[in-house]
């Protein structure tokens, strides 16, 4: 596969001309009054969302030297994704203002700006507006705060944002809200306290509420254990001493069990009437992952796992090992504990390990945040589940990315709090930018003005996906000079934004203003591109098939 280079206009025109693609597509979707997009979809219906990295990442145009300026666009909601997980639409939206502008200076300068002098004017004032959304920002004080926020990040629908909030009402921001599907077309919350997993019986003969078909415990001992369990044999000491002799009920969590070991339990059970009170269940996980469970499992409930290459052989084990709570409930998939008896203070360790492994993770490494959060929550608040149906695939896709916005704004606000929204507090803070950052570098300087002007257009594309001009009610906007007065594009009035309940996260608002700059510099500071050359189909000569075998 042969590939070619492309230098200065040639170059830079095609990055813009991709990186327009993406963010006038996704722009159209910014705001109450943005519009939705129709995704055409091999073999699929049609998905039709208005959910901004959803429409980026369907982008992907056939001229490669196009498409490299289109996955530009995508890195930046990309990267806004992965960092906060919502305000996607706005960072590509304020990215094209940034390199629009960018490029449009450097025409018509012929080549005399420094390009390393531009960007550093613009990272500068990137800065300036970061330090200057945390200084503003106002923490959560109630659950009307977290509805505002949870609904302007859903696209306005109420009943989403309600969901959402009451879920962290309950998990808190160090709590799991996680987002399902269900086969039901309704939205419900469902909440886990304690330590839940999905694993539940391995056999039905242990179920002990026949009526919910489920496992229900209390004070049990649980013995934790690291490996297969292959042998019967090896649980008789441990049966008659915990649920023969202490009459207690007996929860084993292992890795595995042979066929041969829940049968001899199953059989026990029946001889004895339901007297003997036992039930197995496996290990959440893999390899060092179940081993890591297991080892928050044993600290929460107060005992050791048997078989940890740190600890103690399954072999030596005695009930003084065991772990307790008040009360187990295992279903056919899922086990939930709750009440653990574990030592408080090695409880809170743990919680601070888990913590700073979280703080230690590159910023996309979304997969192991998840995992993370998840043993998190089960030491601390629990899990909030947010379960979400509808009439159809394409309708719940819909649903599941505006409550996965919502619940990442809501999550990000608990941490950094929140700022009126709207696009307002960009809009304002261009007037600060170009009073206030300055530099004695021309072209840095230029950097500087040229970001100032980009933060309006959030604004600008929220008025204008309502059918609204813009430019009075901007002049009117910066002219008082209060993050909090602004537009309301769904009542198209000027309003007290914070009473309205137009609210966005600060960390959202950072993070957005980060990666916009971040990719529009890389533009900005290109003139040579490399792409992959189409390849010629010329189709299969006539003279070239084979000679017609003679009669």
């Amino acid at each position: 596969m042969s590939r070619s280079a492309y230098f200065d206009k040639e170059a830079q025109d095609n990055l813009v001309n991709g990186l327009n693609l993406v963010a006038n597509a996704v722009g159209s979707t910014l705001g109450p009054a943005g519009k939705t997009v129709v995704i055409a979809r091999k073999d699929k219906n049609p998905l039709i969302t208005k959910d901004g990295v959803s429409v980026a990442k369907e982008i992907s145009p056939k001229d490669e030297k196009l498409k490299l300026g289109s996955d530009l666009a995508i890195a930046i909601a990309n990267k806004q994704m992965n960092a906060v997980g919502d305000g996607t639409t706005t960072a590509t939206v304020l990215g094209q203002a940034i390199v629009s502008a960018g490029v449009r200076q450097l025409e018509l300068s012929e080549g005399t700006i420094n390009r390393t002098a531009l960007r550093n004017g613009i990272e500068k004032a990137r800065d300036y507006v970061i330090e200057k959304i945390k200084d503003n920002a106002r923490e959560i004080e109630d659950t009307q705060d977290l509805i505002d926020i949870a609904t302007v990040s859903a696209n306005g629908d109420e009943k989403l944002g309600k969901v959402v909030a009451d879920a962290y009402q309950k998990v808190g921001k160090a709590g799991v809200v996680l987002v399902e599907e269900t086969k039901d077309r309704d939205i419900r919350l469902d909440f886990k306290e304690g330590m839940t997993f999905n694993k539940g019986w391995t056999s039905q003969f242990f179920v002990n509420k026949h009526e919910s078909q489920t496992v229900e415990f209390d004070n049990p001992n649980i013995l934790l254990c690291n490996s297969k369990i292959s042998s019967f044999k090896t649980l008789v000491d441990i049966i008659e001493e915990v649920t023969i002799s202490q009459r207690k009920p007996l929860v084993i969590i292992a890795e595995s069990f042979d066929t041969s070991v829940t049968q001899a339990l199953a059989l026990n059970i029946l001889q004895s009437g339901g007297q003997l009170k036992i039930a197995c269940v496996e290990a959440p996980g893999y390899g060092e992952r179940r081993l890591d469970i297991l080892r928050d499992m044993a600290i929460y409930l107060g005992g050791r796992v048997g078989d940890d290459p740190m600890g103690v052989k399954f072999e030596a084990m005695s009930s003084a090992d065991f772990g307790t709570c008040e009360k187990i409930i295992i279903k056919k998939d899922e086990t939930v504990i709750s009440g653990g008896q574990g030592d408080k203070d090695q409880i809170a360790e743990r919680v601070k390990s888990i913590e700073g492994l979280i703080g230690a993770l590159k910023e996309n490494d979304s997969f192991e945040r998840e995992q993370l959060g998840k043993r998190l929550a089960s030491l601390t608040t629990g899990v909030a589940v947010i379960q979400v149906g509808g009439s159809s695939e394409e309708e719940i896709k819909e649903l599941r990315d505006r409550l996965d916005d919502a619940q990442y704004a809501v999550k990000a606000a608990l941490e950094e709090g929140y700022l009126p929204g709207a696009g307002n507090v960009l809009l304002c803070l261009s007037k600060e930018v170009e009073k206030e950052v300055k530099s004695d570098n021309a072209d840095e300087q230029l950097g500087i003005q040229i970001f100032a002007n980009a933060l309006r257009a959030p604004f600008k594309k929220i008025l204008e996906n309502a059918g609204v001009a813009y430019e009075a009610i901007m002049q009117q906007i910066l002219e008082k000079a209060d993050f909090n007065y602004g537009y309301n594009a769904r009542t198209l009035q000027l309003v007290d934004l914070l009473g309205d309940g137009i609210i966005d996260p600060a960390k959202v608002l950072t993070g957005t203003v980060y990666a916009a700059a971040s990719i529009a510099s890389v533009v900005l500071t290109s003139s040579c591109i490399i792409t992959e050359d189409p390849i010629e189909n010329k189709g299969l000569s006539l003279n070239m098939m084979p000679a017609a075998p003679m009669m």
